[in-house]
Protein backbone atom coordinates (compact mmCIF):
# COMPACT_ATOMS: atom_id res chain seq x y z
CA UNK A 1 0.00 0.00 0.00
CA UNK A 2 1.51 3.41 -0.94
CA UNK A 3 1.84 5.97 2.26
CA UNK A 4 -0.41 8.79 1.74
CA UNK A 5 1.49 11.52 3.70
CA UNK A 6 5.50 12.16 3.54
CA UNK A 7 7.69 10.76 6.33
CA UNK A 8 9.22 13.69 6.48
CA UNK A 9 8.56 17.61 6.36
CA UNK A 10 11.09 20.06 6.39
CA UNK A 11 9.96 23.74 6.51
CA UNK A 12 12.45 26.54 5.44
CA UNK A 13 12.01 29.96 5.55
CA UNK A 14 13.98 31.95 2.39
CA UNK A 15 17.21 32.86 2.69
CA UNK A 16 17.96 36.45 3.13
CA UNK A 17 16.42 38.93 0.47
CA UNK A 18 16.91 42.71 -0.47
CA UNK A 19 13.45 43.57 1.29
CA UNK A 20 14.80 42.14 4.59
CA UNK A 21 18.24 43.98 4.59
CA UNK A 22 16.54 47.41 3.54
CA UNK A 23 13.91 46.83 6.05
CA UNK A 24 17.13 46.44 8.75
CA UNK A 25 18.65 49.25 7.30
CA UNK A 26 15.02 51.32 7.92
CA UNK A 27 14.33 50.21 11.15
CA UNK A 28 18.28 51.41 12.17
CA UNK A 29 17.49 54.57 10.68
CA UNK A 30 20.61 54.09 8.52
CA UNK A 31 19.96 56.41 5.15
CA UNK A 32 17.17 54.72 3.96
CA UNK A 33 13.78 56.02 4.83
CA UNK A 34 11.38 53.41 3.35
CA UNK A 35 11.59 49.43 2.56
CA UNK A 36 9.46 49.80 -0.39
CA UNK A 37 11.04 51.29 -3.49
CA UNK A 38 8.12 50.33 -5.66
CA UNK A 39 9.02 46.42 -5.98
CA UNK A 40 5.92 44.59 -5.39
CA UNK A 41 6.83 42.06 -1.98
CA UNK A 42 6.83 38.86 -4.16
CA UNK A 43 9.30 39.94 -6.85
CA UNK A 44 11.45 40.80 -3.92
CA UNK A 45 14.86 38.72 -5.06
CA UNK A 46 17.58 37.16 -2.47
CA UNK A 47 20.65 38.93 -1.76
CA UNK A 48 24.37 36.89 -2.88
CA UNK A 49 24.29 35.97 1.24
CA UNK A 50 20.57 34.72 0.48
CA UNK A 51 21.72 32.47 -2.56
CA UNK A 52 24.41 31.14 0.19
CA UNK A 53 22.19 30.29 2.94
CA UNK A 54 19.42 28.30 0.84
CA UNK A 55 22.81 26.27 -0.63
CA UNK A 56 24.09 25.65 2.76
CA UNK A 57 20.39 24.43 3.66
CA UNK A 58 20.53 21.94 0.89
CA UNK A 59 23.96 20.58 1.47
CA UNK A 60 22.86 20.02 4.96
CA UNK A 61 19.77 18.31 4.25
CA UNK A 62 20.82 16.19 1.20
CA UNK A 63 23.24 14.52 4.12
CA UNK A 64 19.37 13.87 6.17
CA UNK A 65 16.77 13.11 3.79
CA UNK A 66 15.53 12.16 0.32
CA UNK A 67 12.65 14.60 -0.81
CA UNK A 68 9.90 13.81 -3.35
CA UNK A 69 9.31 16.95 -3.71
CA UNK A 70 10.22 20.46 -2.86
CA UNK A 71 6.99 22.90 -2.09
CA UNK A 72 7.29 27.11 -2.82
CA UNK A 73 5.48 29.85 -2.26
CA UNK A 74 4.98 31.72 -5.21
CA UNK A 75 7.15 34.58 -3.50
CA UNK A 76 10.42 34.96 -6.17
CA UNK A 77 12.42 34.66 -3.33
CA UNK A 78 10.94 31.81 -1.88
CA UNK A 79 11.55 29.70 -5.33
CA UNK A 80 14.82 31.16 -5.84
CA UNK A 81 15.85 29.42 -2.16
CA UNK A 82 13.92 26.07 -2.93
CA UNK A 83 16.04 26.16 -6.37
CA UNK A 84 19.26 27.00 -4.51
CA UNK A 85 18.30 23.74 -2.04
CA UNK A 86 17.51 21.95 -4.96
CA UNK A 87 20.78 22.04 -6.65
CA UNK A 88 22.51 20.93 -3.70
CA UNK A 89 20.46 17.90 -3.08
CA UNK A 90 21.85 14.59 -4.45
CA UNK A 91 18.64 13.48 -5.20
CA UNK A 92 16.66 15.89 -7.65
CA UNK A 93 13.00 16.48 -6.55
CA UNK A 94 11.30 18.80 -8.23
CA UNK A 95 10.27 22.42 -6.99
CA UNK A 96 6.09 23.16 -6.98
CA UNK A 97 5.20 26.17 -6.98
CA UNK A 98 1.82 26.46 -4.40
CA UNK A 99 -0.35 29.50 -3.96
CA UNK A 100 -1.52 28.55 -0.70
CA UNK A 101 2.06 29.11 0.80
CA UNK A 102 2.43 32.37 0.28
CA UNK A 103 4.41 34.16 3.24
CA UNK A 104 1.80 36.99 3.98
CA UNK A 105 -1.07 34.11 4.93
CA UNK A 106 -0.22 32.09 7.74
CA UNK A 107 -3.48 30.31 8.33
CA UNK A 108 -3.26 27.71 11.05
CA UNK A 109 0.24 29.05 11.49
CA UNK A 110 -0.23 32.31 12.21
CA UNK A 111 1.37 33.64 15.69
CA UNK A 112 3.69 30.42 15.38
Amino acid sequence: MEQKWPSHLVIVRHGESERNVAKGAAKRGTAVHSFGPGLRDMDTELTPRGHRQARAVGEHLTKQYRFDVLFSSPYLRAIATSEEIASKLTHKPPVVVEERMREIEFGVLAGC
